[in-house]
Order: C-alpha cells, then sequence, then structure tokens
C-alpha cells in the first residue's frame, strides 16, 4: 500500500511488503493514524512516518473492513463473505468493547452517524441495522430493499441515512425514525445496481457508484441524476489507456451493446494485465449477480488467460476457471480444474468454499449468485 501526498501527488512512503495483501484501511479523524485490514490483523501506522505502531487480532473470520468513530476513539471492524456481525475496538488499547450481532448474513458495509452516537450496518441479509454506538444496543432496521444491500452513509447533518443495493435503487430514510424517505432508481440502466454511495461534504448532492463504475450524481431534492457516463462512443472520444477502454466496455455492456464490449475486452486481456484484476473480472462474468450479466465464453477466456499467467499455480485462479467451465455448461472440465484447485489449496477456509463449488459441478450447477 502507497500513502501520497494529495497537493503534489509525491509519494510519500510504501507499507508492508510486496507479499502483503491489504483488504481495507481508513484515516483517523486526525489524520495521525492510518489502520489497515490484513487478513484477520489490524494494523495502525504513523501517517507523517509510515511506522509501524501496533496491531491486534481482530477475529478468526478476517478483518476485511474498517471504519473510526468521529471521535478517534473506536475503531470498526467487518468481515465480507465470512462474518454476519460487527466488532467495535478500543482504538487505543486496542480491547474489544462489543460485538453487534443480528444480521443474517454478511456484514457489507459500516458507517458511523456524524456525531458519534449511532451506528449503520449494511448487510447481505437487505437489512441495514443501526446501532447504539455506545452499548451496542440494535435500535432498529431498515427494511425496504429485496436484494443484498451494499453500503450505507449518513448525510453531514445526520438527519438522513442513504443505502445501495442490488436491487438497483438507493434509498433515504430518516436516521432516527427509520422511515424510509424516498427510493430511487435509474431507469436508463435499470439492470445495473448502485455498489457505493456518499454525500457531498455539503449535504446538497448524493453521489452513487454503479457496477459497471458510471457514476450518477443526485440533488437535494433527488431529481433525475446528472449522468456521468464515461467513454461511450457518443463522447466522441476514441480510448487510448487500458484504462479508458475497460470503462469504455463496461458501458457498452451496461447498454446491451456486448459485441463492442466483447472486442475491447479482448484486447485488454492480450496486454500485461494485472492477474488479480483479471482473475475478478473472470469471476464476475462467470458468476454475476445478475445471469443476464454472465457469459461464460468470455470468462472462460479471461480466466484461462490469468492460468496461463500465472502457471496454472493458483488455487483461487483455476477455482475461477472451473466456474467458468460451469457457467459454459462443460461441468467435466469444472470438476477437473476444481479438483486441483482443491489440491492446491492450503488455507482451511477457502478449501470449503472450493470443496462447495465442486459438489455444484459435480451435480451439473452453475455457481449462484452470493447472497
Amino acid at each position: 500500500m502507497k500513502v501520497w501526498e494529495t497537493g503534489t501527488g509525491r509519494e510519500l512512503f510504501s507499507l508492508g511488503g510486496a507479499d502483503s495483501r491489504f483488504e481495507g484501511f481508513a484515516f483517523s479523524p486526525d489524520g495521525s493514524h492510518l489502520a489497515t485490514t490484513s487478513d484477520k490483523i489490524v494494523i495502525f501506522w504513523e501517517t507523517a512516518t509510515g511506522k509501524k505502531l501496533s496491531s491486534f487480532d481482530a477475529d478468526a473470520h478476517g478483518a476485511w473492513s474498517l471504519v473510526y468513530s468521529p471521535n478517534g476513539k473506536q475503531v470498526a471492524t467487518a468481515y465480507e463473505f465470512w462474518g454476519d456481525h460487527t466488532q467495535i475496538w478500543d482504538s487505543t488499547t486496542h480491547k474489544n468493547l462489543f460485538k453487534l450481532e443480528g444480521h443474517t448474513a454478511t456484514v457489507s458495509y459500516v458507517a458511523y452517524s456524524p456525531d458519534g452516537i449511532r451506528l449503520a450496518t449494511a448487510s447481505f441479509d437487505k437489512t441495514v441495522k443501526v446501532w447504539d454506538a455506545v452499548t451496542g444496543r440494535e435500535l432498529f432496521s431498515l427494511k425496504g430493499h429485496t436484494e443484498p444491500v451494499l453500503s450505507v452513509t449518513y448525510h453531514p447533518d445526520g438527519t438522513r441515512l442513504a443505502t445501495t443495493s442490488q436491487d438497483g435503487t438507493v434509498k433515504v430514510w430518516d436516521s432516527v425514525s427509520g422511515n424510509e424517505l424516498i427510493s430511487l432508481a435509474d431507469s436508463r440502466s435499470p439492470s445495473v445496481y448502485h455498489s457505493q454511495l456518499t454525500f457531498s461534504p455539503d449535504g446538497e448532492s448524493l453521489i452513487s457508484q454503479h457496477s459497471d463504475d458510471r457514476v450518477n450524481v443526485w440533488d437535494k431534492n433527488a431529481t433525475p441524476p446528472v449522468w456521468c457516463q464515461q467513454y461511450l462512443e457518443q463522447n466522441g472520444v476514441e480510448p487510448t489507456t487500458t484504462y479508458q477502454r475497460i470503462r469504455r466496455a463496461r458501458s457498452f455492456w451496461s447498454v446491451g451493446k456486448k459485441e463492442e464490449a466483447r472486442k475491447l475486452f479482448r484486447t485488454w486481456m492480450k496486454t500485461e494485465v494485472d492477474v488479480s484484476e483479471l482473475n475478478t473480472f473472470a469471476m464476475n462474468y462467470a458468476a454475476n449477480n445478475n445471469p443476464k450479466d454472465r457469459d461464460g465464453e468470455l470468462a472462460l477466456e479471461a480466466a484461462t488467460r490469468a492460468c496461463e499467467l500465472t502457471g496454472y499455480g493458483s488455487s483461487m485462479i483455476l477455482d475461477t476457471l472451473a466456474t467458468a467451465y460451469a457457467e459454459k455448461g462443460d461441468f467435466d472440465a469444472a470438476v477437473k480444474w476444481q479438483l486441483k484447485a482443491i489440491e492446491l489449496c492450503d488455507r482451511e477456509g477457502d478449501r470449503k468454499e472450493l470443496e462447495d463449488n465442486l459438489k455444484l459441478f459435480r451435480e451439473k450447477k452453475t455457481v449462484p449468485p452470493l447472497k
């Protein structure tokens, strides 16, 4: 992980070594510390020097994301993919203060209210829960989304909450009563959901990021969004970099121009791509939550390329390859490569997931959408 100076773009320092893997990070409110998650370890760094100050073991499930409380005295950690709870820690002593339990599926996002009195957790169980941040007591649940909730954020004045979901809507709620105030949807791209969102610092706008990397900006009256769709052909600007080609390809895909998208994706695959990005891309099209956005052939091409780049030696990339074969209907090949993935796997938690997928492939079933 690299830390940069925002005014000049100068790199200040790097954290961790070549083999380090950071899942989440957060700056303390005063900017003096940086907290990072790496597997199940939370590490605190001094931002002025990059010096490691302390660390603690957060949870057996792994701490995938974290957030500081507004006063900097607490850190909340959540456990994407495996955990249905959130842990609250003292940021100085690392003492576990309490655990927030009540969700029945993955906790996808955590947000403190501006005054630090309340804490909201979004979950794949299609709800958002609001908690007393001092005692850990559950106050109420926000119910109304029909698919997993991906993100939650507070308005700067603390009076409202906004949430995003895989059902394609952005909802705004009263943060005190829990009443739904408005539900927003973009009729121009109904099959694409909003994956992240935040209010502008002045609270005048709500910005939501699409799952295909486009952005909507809604004004405070929730009028139709200012469309920030980048790199479509009507812009009249030809993409010249890999980044631009991928963004344009995803935009093509979201509006149904899939052949144009495939051509750009295949050009990208032939370049010196990052293997982890290639693997994520392949899994997205092999096991997308929206069945209409699955493409077994495209996923198989990407997964095969990722395997070639890693010498067929990565268990997780082989799992993606097997998933792509299953999506194409070649379950014999899926079973073959899944067995190889299990053979190479050296992490018990990952092995269970690989074995579950193997069972599906033997039953001639594809990987279901993540819930």
